[in-house]
């Protein structure tokens, strides 16, 4: 069997039973003052905590393509909570939605890539020590890099109960070369990022960033499989910052 037809079957196994989010494995808790731009993506009716995202304007969210493009006919029964540890518990604030830019080259269906998404919310934020807006990349990534990714859910794998607490792990941005080894391909605006088996992202964290000094330079956006040593799969956000910018001076 090879990997890419590995690869298509785990993914469709991970749709058919997490529907396609992912979690932090193997982090360590942080405090929301500290990473104010975090948001959580939840479902109403029923209740459950699907995707992250990342504050980059009063009115605007980054998020993955994936986590919404199945639900824009239904934002009404998603709330988008900020300024908490922990949204499971409700504290901090609910927000609907207004209106979602799924990037217009996304097709669920067909491949993973342009997989981002920006949200903007009915009502604006009020920017205090809970909630903050994360700088956009200014320079392209950097192999070998560290960054920080964060997200809310499971520290184990398998499991089926998230985080109460957000969470985050620190990765190393990988050569496209090696990515390469262990995916045959890789996107032009994908990379990947690594430190060891037993650390990454799982399912919840999609739609959540990748944090170097301050800036969102990465979106969350593939697993394969939970911390079992394979890398991590991220949009890369300085390939969209024009597409970005459109949005948010509209």
């Amino acid at each position: 069997m090879n990997i890419l037809f590995t690869i298509v079957l785990w993914l469709q196994l991970e749709i058919a039973v997490f529907g396609k989010s992912t979690r932090i494995i193997g982090g360590e808790p942080v405090d929301i003052n500290k990473h104010a731009y975090m948001a959580a993506l939840r479902n109403v009716m029923p209740d459950y905590h699907f995707c992250g995202a990342t504050i980059i304007s009063n009115k605007h969210m980054l998020t993955a393509g994936h986590c919404l493009y199945n639900k824009l006919e239904n934002l009404n029964r998603i709330r988008v909570y900020t300024g908490s540890n922990s949204p499971s518990s409700y504290s901090g604030k609910a927000h609907k939605i207004l209106q979602v830019h799924v990037h217009p080259a996304y097709n669920e269906t067909k491949s993973t890539n342009h997989d981002l998404a920006i949200l903007t919310l009915k009502d604006p934020l009020i920017f205090g020590p809970t909630h903050k807006s994360v700088a956009l990349p200014i320079e392209n990534i950097r192999e070998g890099s560290f960054a920080v990714a964060l997200g809310w859910g499971l520290s184990q794998y398998p499991s089926t109960t998230c985080s109460n607490v957000l969470r985050k792990t620190r990765l190393k941005i990988w050569n496209v070369s090696k990515c390469k080894e262990f995916f045959g391909s890789l996107q032009k605006q994908q990379f990947c990022a690594f430190d060891k088996a037993g650390v990454g992202i799982c399912h919840g964290d999609s739609g959540g960033p990748l944090i170097i000094n301050g800036r969102v330079i990465g979106i969350t956006s593939i697993n394969f499989p939970c911390a079992k040593g394979y890398p991590d799969i991220f949009v890369n956000v300085f390939d969209y910052l024009g597409f970005i910018k459109h949005i948010i001076d509209k």
